[in-house]
Formats: C-alpha cells, sequence, structure tokens
C-alpha cells in the first residue's frame, strides 16, 4: 500500500467528527481508522527515538565536561538516580535492528543490557560476554573495566552503549523497526535498485565508491578552512572571529547590520504608487493566483467536493489571507450565506494543510523563476512538483472506499487584468 493513500487516509480521519464515522460504511469507517491508529503509531515511535537521542546527547555531553577523576561521580550522580529508571522502558518499547555486521557489537550490548534491566548488580558477571570494541571507545575503558578484578561496570558501560546507540542511529546503521523517520533506510531505495544502481547513482551526480564521496567532501572542507584562515590573517572575515565560549573554541558570527536602501528602490515604489495606486493586500494573492493558479493545488482530504470552482477558490483566498496577516477567519468572514465563517472554517479544516501549502509554494517559487530575466538573473532549478507529474496516478481504495485526496481542477481565471478589477 503506498505511503501516499495511507497518509491521505489518515488526514480525512483526522478531520472526522464522530458523528461522521458513525454515518460512514463499516469498510469506510475501518480503513480509516486503522490508517489513522497506523500512522499515529509511526509518529509515536519516532518521538520515542527522538526522546531517547535528545537524552542519550544531553548524558554524554555533561559526563564529557567533566575530568577524569570526576566521570563516575558523574554518571553515578545523573544518570544512575535519574536516567537510569525510565531508559530501559524506553529501549524496550522499541524494537532495533541492522543490517550491518560492524554493528553487531552494539545490537549484543543492547540484548545484554535488557537482561541486566531489573539487576542491581554492580558488575556484570565475570562469565558474561560483554561486547567491548565498537561499544567502549578507548578513552572510556578506564573507567568501564575495573583495573583490579577486570570486571565491567554496568553504570558507565550502559553510557557508552547508549552512546554508541545514538550514533549508529543517526547514521542509519541501526534502524527502528515500526518507525517513519528512522526506519530501515533500505526501504526508501527504488525496487530497481540493486539492478540500477548506475542510473540512481547518476541521478544525483554522486560517485558508487564511498571513499571518493569522502575524499571529495574532505577536500572542499579544507578548501574553505583554508580561505577561513586566510581571511582571518587578512581581517577581511566581516567581523568573524574566533573566540572561547565555555572554554571551548567557538567561531562568532557577527549580527547583519542594517543595509543600506538601494538607490532606485523609491523610485521603483513611486512608479507603482503612480500605476496602480494603493493595493489592497487581498489583491495581491488574487492576482497571482490569476497568473499561477496556486489554489489548484489545495485538494481536499474528503472523499469529494460539490463546491463551485469559483466559490471555493474564493473561501481559499479568504482564508490564506486571514491566516497569512493574523487576522484570522472570523474576521475575514463576509457574514453572508455564502462565505460565512462556519463556510471558511470548513475549507480551512479540510483544504489547508502542510503539504498542500507546500505544493502551492513550489508552484509560485518556480512561476517566479520562469519569468525572470535570464539576462539579468542566472537561470535557476525549477523545483518539481511531484503531483504535477502526474496528478491522476493513485491507487485504486478498498472496495467501497473512495479516494481520500481526490484531484480537482478548481481555478478561476479572470477576464481583466487586477489594476482594473478594484474592489
Amino acid at each position: 500500500m503506498s505511503e501516499k493513500v495511507v497518509e491521505g487516509w489518515r488526514a480525512r480521519a483526522m478531520k472526522m467528527y464522530l458523528s461522521d464515522f458513525a454515518a460512514a460504511q463499516a469498510p469506510v469507517r475501518l480503513t480509516l481508522l486503522a490508517a489513522l491508529c497506523w500512522v499515529r503509531k509511526t509518529e509515536m515511535i519516532d518521538g520515542l527515538v527522538d526522546l531517547l537521542i535528545q537524552l542519550v546527547h544531553k548524558i554524554s555531553v555533561r559526563a564529557e565536561k567533566k575530568v577524569e577523576n570526576e566521570i563516575n561521580a558523574e554518571l553515578r550522580g545523573s544518570y544512575s538516580r535519574h536516567y537510569r529508571r525510565g531508559l530501559p522502558k524506553l529501549l524496550r518499547a522499541v524494537t532495533f535492528g541492522s543490517s550491518s555486521t560492524a554493528f553487531r557489537p552494539v545490537m549484543d550490548a543492547l540484548a545484554l543490557l535488557d537482561r541486566y534491566a531489573d539487576s542491581e548488580a554492580v558488575f556484570y558477571d565475570a562469565a558474561e560476554q560483554v561486547p567491548i570494541e565498537h561499544v567502549v571507545p578507548e578513552d572510556w575503558r578506564d573507567a568501564v573495566v575495573d583495573p583490579d578484578t577486570g570486571r565491567i561496570e554496568r553504570i558507565p558501560y550502559e553510557l557508552c552503549v547508549l552512546v554508541a546507540l545514538r550514533q549508529a542511529i543517526r547514521r542509519r546503521e541501526i534502524w527502528v523497526e515500526g518507525s517513519k523517520v528512522w526506519r530501515n533506510p533500505d526501504a526508501d531505495l527504488p525496487p530497481d535498485f540493486e539492478d540500477n544502481q548506475d542510473v540512481h547513482y547518476q541521478a544525483p551526480s554522486k560517485p558508487r565508491d564511498p571513499a571518493e564521496f569522502v575524499a571529495d567532501l574532505q577536500k572542499r572542507h579544507v578548501a574553505a578552512l583554508n580561505r577561513l584562515n586566510k581571511a582571518l590573517r587578512k581581517g577581511t572575515t566581516g567581523g568573524v572571529r574566533i573566540t572561547r565560549k565555555k572554554g571551548e573554541p567557538w567561531i562568532a558570527v557577527p549580527p547583519v547590520t542594517k543595509q543600506p536602501e538601494p538607490a532606485r528602490l523609491k523610485a521603483l515604489k513611486e512608479e507603482i504608487s503612480r500605476r496602480w495606486g494603493v493595493i489592497d493586500l487581498l489583491d495581491v494573492p488574487k492576482d497571482v493566483d490569476h497568473v499561477t493558479g496556486f489554489t489548484a493545488d489545495f485538494t481536499s482530504v474528503a472523499s469529494r467536493t460539490v463546491t463551485d470552482a469559483a466559490v471555493l477558490q474564493r473561501r481559499l483566498l479568504l482564508c490564506l489571507y486571514g491566516l497569512g496577516t493574523n487576522v484570522g477567519i472570523k474576521r475575514v468572514a463576509d457574514g453572508d450565506e455564502v462565505d460565512n465563517e462556519a463556510a471558511l472554517r470548513r475549507t480551512r479544516r479540510l483544504f489547508i494543510n502542510r503539504n498542500n501549502l507546500r505544493a502551492a509554494i513550489r508552484t509560485v517559487v518556480n512561476e517566479t523563476l520562469k519569468v525572470r530575466d535570464a539576462s539579468l538573473w542566472d537561470r535557476p532549478a525549477v523545483h518539481r512538483h511531484p503531483r504535477r507529474l502526474d496528478r491522476r496516478a493513485r491507487l485504486l481504495p478498498p472496495a467501497g472506499l473512495p479516494a481520500p485526496a481526490p484531484v480537482e481542477e478548481h481555478r478561476l481565471r479572470a477576464a481583466v487584468p487586477a489594476r482594473d478589477r478594484r474592489r
């Protein structure tokens, strides 16, 4: 099942009331609820993993700021008394997986932590196989391994495992089952990736050899640092300087000062005022929609739309104006039966969401870049609009369930330019 279809059903279910679920047929109701629960589950898992990454980072940073003889005291203080009680439950709430043999010691260490989660022992059993390589850094060996007995102390070892886990998750070497953001990276590959690797590597202009990619990245990094060093010696950094913050080296960038107003900007403003006078702010998105038709990107999450195209376009512009200016839906409502507050709020609830706003912004940006004079500006790359490539290419829903986001070509083309359409 396509993720876009499931996301569409989830968006539709999020906008429905309890009465709408009660009135829907059983196949439709169950499918929408299943999609909603499935997506919410992935979001909850993503939130748990984000929380784990933040907690481990906070603990490790506090420990790294201590000197060597204070590391154990810091670990026993903040980690053992507070974080250690909740992290085992957090680790048990998610399921980790890895396809890399290099990170198998981290997976084995996680299993070891789970077995000892309810134990109060200070050290691991002498007969226990405790993974050390690729888990415990060299600088932490003295804090983890007892110098007298050679046994592994649990508290510093657990922190090393958590730090290694955090790094592996961020590198996508270890993934989380049921997650969307931290899922198995192999699921993001095209189905024919193994058979057509040359084509897929050529599309983003990336080499197949990872060593070549890293070498090029390091080369550009070193070149940028060399330019910074030369600029620091010459004093041409524009105020950028090397300083210290909390005892650590810090690159300080000064705030941007107010730039002088261009000489011709005032003349341009006067000419616009002379030609068109004072322009109503609502006429700006109205004229932009007349040229680009960006309101066609606002598709409904409902199963169908019966509102007239012209009425829907007007309501969308009013909603966007109210949200963009922070005036609110209530103040832009006309008060009549056509564009009253209830109608505008329903339009906002069904049509205005993050994906539709991104699609509309993409349309406006692309149309703006197309009309720029190539002799004055570099020709920019046009942002692809995935839905405009094939707006009707959608998977069929289950029997009895309408498509979650039907494609509608709601577009109103005015016959006269904006300067002649005075309100």
